[in-house]
């Protein structure tokens, strides 16, 4: 059960607080820290209008921003923490790398509305007895991209997103019940177990993984291909195929063709990537322990985590 969230009214001269956070967000990494991050908890703003505000890294964990005009604004790498956005204007509005977990979007307007790196997964605080979903009941939601975002049960029931970027995104035990996927992109996005059927219900479209078979055959052709010099075999180009969860232990693809190559949650540890191109690759969650990058290219690779694994 979640517990009631009593607000507190908006802070007397808010205005100030916003130049203190706009001074202390203009003066990070310099010498001299200027003004102050701006941090306030379970506060009703109500209708606010803050367009086109900096709040980069603001803290508004439980805040009520309900019906408030905030487009235009930047909300990069806030806290925003079972925050109420319900049928705010988030239009143009830059959330890159926030927290969102638990927070309500529901019949929120969200065009060209960036969420990439975000996460939107369950939150519970610790006045909560139960976890709180992320929620975009029936948003409007045009050109929007929620790309590299972290969605874990996140509910986008009865929303429009058509042409919506889910591209390198983690999606796990996400509702689109009624929603219309049309169009929408998840180009080596991270899916869970059953979310391809899921998408595909609603309208969607996502690229199955490949084959265990072909990819074996596509390796022992890459294998007699590096040992013969290039003599016999063939060299592996498997540009922009699905090998999520791929088992890839110990396997030499070096000099393989691995670019935009959807490898999340694939084991490649001990594998051999000298000169491989893996450019645009999704490598989230994929083991690496003691893989051999020497050489590879990596422009633009998500995810890479070179120490290890995950």
């Amino acid at each position: 059960m979640t517990a009631l969230t009593i607000y507190a009214p908006c802070p007397p001269r808010f205005s100030d607080l916003l130049e203190s956070h706009s001074r202390f967000i203009s003066s990070m990494g310099k010498q001299v820290q200027m003004g102050r991050r701006l941090q306030c908890e379970r506060i009703d703003f109500g209708a606010i209008k803050l367009m086109g505000k900096n709040l980069t890294r603001a803290s508004l964990p439980m805040c009520k921003l309900s019906c408030a005009d905030l487009r235009e604004s930047s909300f990069a790498e806030a806290e925003m923490m079972a925050c109420d956005l319900s049928a705010a204007d988030l239009t143009a509005a830059n959330f890159i790398r926030a927290d969102l977990r638990g927070a309500d979007l529901s019949r929120a307007v969200l065009t060209n509305t960036r969420f990439n790196d975000a996460q939107l997964g369950p939150y519970q605080s610790s006045q909560d007895l139960a976890s709180q979903t992320t929620r975009l009941h029936a948003a409007k939601i045009t050109g929007a991209s929620f790309s590299g975002a972290t969605l874990v049960e996140a509910a986008f029931d009865k929303a429009n997103l058509q042409d919506t970027s889910f591209a390198y995104a983690r999606l796990d035990n996400v509702s689109f019940r009624g929603a219309d996927l049309r169009g929408a992109s998840f180009a080596k996005a991270d899916l869970g177990t059953g979310m391809a059927d899921v998408i595909e219900s609603a309208g969607g479209k996502v690229e199955r993984p490949m084959g265990a078979e072909h990819l074996l055959e596509a390796i022992a052709q890459h294998a007699e291909w590096i040992a013969s010099d290039g003599r016999r075999g063939s060299r592996a180009v498997l540009h922009g195929l699905n090998l999520t969860g791929a088992k890839l232990i110990a396997a030499d693809l070096s000099g393989a063709d691995l670019s935009e190559v959807n490898l999340a949650g694939a084991d490649l540890s001990g594998a051999k990537l000298i000169c491989t191109d893996l450019r645009n690759a999704n490598l989230s969650r994929t083991r690496l322990a003691e893989a051999d990058f020497r050489g590879a290219m990596l422009d633009g690779c998500f995810g890479f985590h070179p120490s290890g694994s995950l």
